[in-house]
């Protein structure tokens, strides 16, 4: 299969003729993989030659499509034959929607053809845009008439805005202004601003407002959180906030933090806040876990603080266990959520010296038997017999008989029954003061149907 860029070359040298006996050889053949059809190269040759046909004589493609029976086939070329369509006469692409049967996907259609008909003529657009309420999805005509006004707005927003609130209830006015909005501030931020300081209080402004922040944050979202703090922050004040946070987390999650502290304070404060410390905790864990210090949030550090772990322990061992050992006292559920997933992470990369670090340090833990069992069980995952030869040395206790099981369970999924059944028998043995659960389960794996 060529490549896309010299399949459409080939193809742009074909006349009408050639294109649609192309068109019929290829689409006489059912798809292979229905799922797979818009990727696969029968679906890209489909695509090139439809688009060819209808760029060079739209109403033959269309009636070409119209007779088309392989019913996959008819869907994945009304796409690109209405795209090339509508680019070269909108108006007559628009008419001939209502022509289609009903079980094409009318809704990409309207949109490609809106698009290339608000790149023309956008309030001529406009004037035919009713036409699309009569097809058999009129429901998606909302959605499909604030496309064609982010269009316009790309070529002039003043107008595209104006007619936008002229139209009122006959659009989805809503998503209209916040598609113009979006597209106005990707091209002059302060002008789209000033528009909507000038609208009224209520949904037309916040709905503006919100496609101000979607089209800057994406590029700019300091600025986008700058305008943020000019709003009168409400019930929909953390949905418009999204897009700030999201894209300034990814890209400067200390700045996003400096910013949150001096302008949000609540539940938009903390849908700042956790995003942007995530981000941190993967980038540069010890300043997270220096702001977490100074700024204590148990409903945030209770989400953080596993993350945190993990990539510290992966980055820098001792440096994620001597800050371990800050953690307040206080709260020993977020300690040893910590410590646990430091463990665990530890106990991947290097397992020996996990456990070695347990038992020398934690004896006298606190939760001692749920940091073995963590330990067991990873370590199992990679080797179940040392892990199993580890636990049975452990000293006697609750611990060892945590993490024996453990190991023993693991081995039983990967081993041969045989190998199982014995390790099974020898922890029965060798192990006291096992709960219920436990004996049942080593029971069960040795093969056994009465207790004793």
């Amino acid at each position: 299969m060529p490549s896309e860029r010299a399949l459409n070359d080939y193809v742009a040298k074909l006349d009408a003729a050639t294109t649609k006996a192309l068109l019929e050889d290829f689409a006489a053949h059912p798809l292979t993989t229905n799922d797979n059809a818009m990727t696969s190269d029968y679906g890209a040759v489909l695509s090139a030659l439809s688009y060819h046909l209808a760029d060079l004589e739209p109403e033959a493609a269309l009636a070409w499509l119209l007779e088309l029976q392989n019913k996959n086939a008819q869907a994945l070329c009304a796409a690109s034959i209405f795209d090339a369509y509508s680019a070269k006469n909108p108006a007559a692409a628009l008419n001939a929607l209502p022509r289609l049967p009903p079980n094409f996907n009318f809704i990409q259609l309207e949109v490609n053809t809106l698009i290339n008909f608000a790149r023309q003529d956008p309030s001529a657009a406009l004037a035919q845009l009713g036409k699309l309420q009569d097809l058999p999805n009129g429901g998606q005509f909302t959605f499909a008439s604030s496309v064609l006004f982010g269009e316009w707005a790309k070529s002039d927003p003043v107008a595209a805005a104006n007619e936008a609130l002229k139209q009122g209830a006959g659009i989805d006015s809503s998503m209209a202004l916040s598609n113009i909005a979006s597209s106005w501030a990707q091209q002059d931020p302060p002008a789209a601003m000033a528009w909507v300081d000038t609208l009224p209080d209520g949904q037309s402004k916040t709905s503006a407002a919100q496609g101000i922040i979607l089209g800057l944050s994406e590029t700019n979202p300091a600025a986008a959180a700058d305008f943020f703090s000019r709003l009168p922050h409400n019930d929909t004040s953390q949905i418009i906030l999204q897009p700030i946070v999201r894209n300034w987390a990814q890209t400067d999650p200390a700045a996003l933090l400096t910013w949150a502290d001096h302008n949000l304070t609540g539940s938009n404060y903390n849908a700042a806040l956790l995003p942007a410390l995530r981000q941190m905790a993967s980038s540069d864990p010890a300043k997270a876990a220096a702001y977490l210090a100074q700024n204590p949030n148990p409903a945030i550090a209770e989400r953080v603080f596993p993350v945190l772990a993990s990539n510290w322990a992966g980055q820098n061992i001792p440096a994620a266990l001597a800050w371990v050992q800050t953690l307040p006292q206080d709260n020993l559920v977020l300690r040893n959520a910590a410590l646990t997933n430091v463990l665990t992470t530890w106990t991947a990369a290097d397992p020996q010296a996990a456990a070695t670090y347990l038992q020398q340090n934690l004896a006298t833990d606190a939760s001692l038997g749920a940091l073995t069992t963590q330990v067991a069980t990873t370590w199992s995952g990679q080797d179940p017999e040392a892990a199993l030869t580890w636990a049975e040395r452990l000293p006697a206790g609750a611990p060892r008989n945590d993490a024996v099981v453990a190991a023993v369970t693991t081995l039983a999924q990967v081993a041969p029954q045989a190998t199982a059944a014995s390790a099974a028998q020898n922890a029965l043995s060798l192990l006291t003061e096992l709960t219920p659960v436990q004996k049942s389960a080593l029971q069960n794996i040795a093969g056994k149907n009465t207790a004793h």
